[in-house]
């Protein structure tokens, strides 16, 4: 899925058409450039399990994975609801709600009512999770992230900028994709020449994945081209006042 969302980008950047493809593939971008530290942070945290309550959540985890795989989006989303449920009431831990199965099977759930076109579910769920204290701060900070996304055409633009501009702070897990989208929310507004800093800002990033990367240039160089009048470079900011 991944390669084929990263090559319709090329696809759409030749047609000049940025705005309109982000709009309408910006949660699946979003889920894929996070995935992968999703997975990773499980796998790390499940070490903190004991081995039979792993075992079980692993189970059910991957018994709802198989059963969702080509579903309808709806049907994938009433079967993550269901898992949500098994989880939250099994025990395992004292601290139910900080079971990494738990938290996989929440973004799950959150994500597949995305995708299932109910984006005031899905926001919801992810909100959920986003003001969960119990929850690791990185899937804390993916689901913040991931409901900014869903509601990037409907809400205002300034409430956005806050919920994103922490996510994009340097040395933040998430900052490469919270600065994609604040590049997209900038363009939205016409703000061509902020677009262009935040898309630089992923590009300079020697820890910027490849294809985050490459998006970023592909846009700039197509915002550049139909705006000759944002600087090549980033203006150096002006000095500070030296102190008496």
């Amino acid at each position: 899925m991944a390669e084929d969302i990263f090559a319709e980008v090329d696809e759409a950047l030749q047609r000049e058409k940025v705005l309109t493809f982000f709009k309408r593939n910006r949660i699946l971008i979003a889920i894929t450039v996070v995935g992968s530290i999703l997975v990773a942070a499980s796998i790390e945290g499940g070490s903190t399990l004991l081995r039979h309550q792993r075992e079980t959540e692993t189970g059910l985890l991957l018994r709802a994975m198989e059963e969702t795989q080509g579903q309808p989006p709806a049907q994938a989303a009433a079967r993550w609801d269901d898992v949500v449920r098994q989880l939250s009431m099994s025990g395992f831990l004292t601290v139910i709600s900080g079971s990494q199965a738990l938290q996989m099977a929440r973004m799950q759930s959150a994500t597949a009512h995305l995708k299932a076109g109910d984006v005031e579910q899905g926001v919801t769920a992810f909100s959920n999770i986003a003001n969960d204290e119990a929850v690791d701060p990185l899937w804390r900070s993916t689901a913040r992230l991931l409901a900014s996304v869903a509601v990037l055409d409907t809400a205002d633009p300034q409430d956005l900028r806050q919920r994103l501009e922490p996510l994009a702070a340097q040395d933040a897990p998430l900052r490469h994709t919270a600065r994609l989208m604040l590049a997209l929310l900038d363009i939205q507004q016409g703000k061509h020449d902020a677009a262009a800093e935040q898309l630089r800002k992923i590009d300079e990033d020697s820890k910027t994945p490849g294809h985050t990367r490459q998006q970023a240039k592909s846009i700039l160089r197509v915002l550049t081209s139909a705006h000759p009048g944002i600087a090549a470079t980033p203006v150096a900011p002006a000095a500070a006042s030296a102190q008496p």
